[in-house]
């Protein structure tokens, strides 16, 4: 019976984060106690232990573990009101915040106590640290647990590579195909995460969008600093072109985001690039009237594929 009660209230509040799928302003004003609560955990952890380095490492992961336990025994108390959904919200976020801020702290204290490669410790404790945000996860369903989790697993993956490439001489291109693998490793970490529990559906479009940021700024570095740039200035549109067509895919307007952004810089590269021997304000010219088109563009696609049937 046990089992089933807590089934049916981890349903009962999935369904209820749905139903608020947008953040209301107490949900902002929540979101940044919670953060004004973590930076006075820093200066504190800082202050407190200036002259010993484990002082800090303690009063981070002791003060986010407490805010764990804390935000664990509000939220499973009924019924539950929209204050207090929003203050377990914010505490369950400073303690992930201060978990991982003393796993960080601790890892460097380890690779300078071991006079080890700071690289593979903070790939090990990133992943730790993502195992255990998703292991509490399974005993208190939340989705800041979950997202938190999926993305320390995913950024472990480029801290082990740079720290296992750290002392070679690797062109730009190599970096950037590791932020490539790092996008896709995102995107099935969203497939991962939606399905987690019930109701996390939503979560996918999320972490591909995600995935999606990771890709194009990687292609957008290469393609400004790459010895190989005129490659992946051609590499960037087509991508870019696919952040709008799965925007129209999945109705989403975090692809349509990401696309005109990455669309603006590339137009106002290439722009600056190509166009500087005709003088500033002519690079600037075919600048605002791209981007105007650009704008033009977005505003259609956001009216006709997503907006119109929301």
């Amino acid at each position: 019976y046990g089992d089933h009660r807590d089934l049916h209230l981890s349903i009962r509040r999935q369904r209820q984060m749905c139903i608020r799928d947008r953040l209301t302003l107490v949900d902002v004003l929540f979101y940044l106690a919670g953060g004004v609560l973590y930076a006075s955990l820093m200066v504190m952890a800082f202050q407190a232990g200036s002259d010993a380095p484990t002082a800090r490492t303690s009063i981070m992961l002791v003060s986010g573990l407490c805010l764990w336990a804390l935000a664990f025994v509000l939220g499973r108390q009924e019924p539950q009101s929209e204050n207090r959904e929003g203050f377990v919200n914010a505490v369950l976020l400073t303690g992930c915040l201060a978990v991982i801020s003393g796993g960080v702290l601790a890892a460097s204290q380890t690779a300078t106590d071991a006079s080890a490669d700071f690289g593979y410790a903070l790939a090990v404790t990133l992943l730790l640290l993502g195992v255990l945000h998703l292991y509490f996860d399974r005993l208190f369903r939340r989705t800041i647990l979950v997202v938190f989790g999926m993305f320390l697993l995913v950024t472990s993956f480029p801290s082990f590579i740079s720290a296992l490439l750290s002392e070679q001489q690797l062109p730009m291109d190599v970096w950037t195909l590791i932020g490539m693998a790092t996008g896709a490793l995102m995107a099935g970490a969203g497939y991962v995460a939606s399905h987690t529990a019930p109701g996390r559906d939503s979560l996918r479009d999320s972490f591909l969008s995600i995935a999606a940021f990771f890709t194009l700024a990687s292609v957008y570095g290469a393609s400004v600093s790459s010895e190989a740039a005129a490659l992946w200035s051609i590499v960037l549109p087509l991508l870019i072109y696919g952040a709008f067509y799965m925007s129209i895919q999945r109705r989403s307007r975090n692809f349509l985001v990401t696309g005109s952004f990455f669309l603006v810089l590339f137009i106002i590269t290439i722009s600056f690039k190509y166009f500087s021997g005709f003088g500033a304000a002519f690079s600037l010219l075919v600048s605002a009237t791209a981007l105007l088109g650009t704008a033009f563009m977005a505003s259609n696609i956001n009216k006709r594929y997503i907006h119109g049937d929301s």
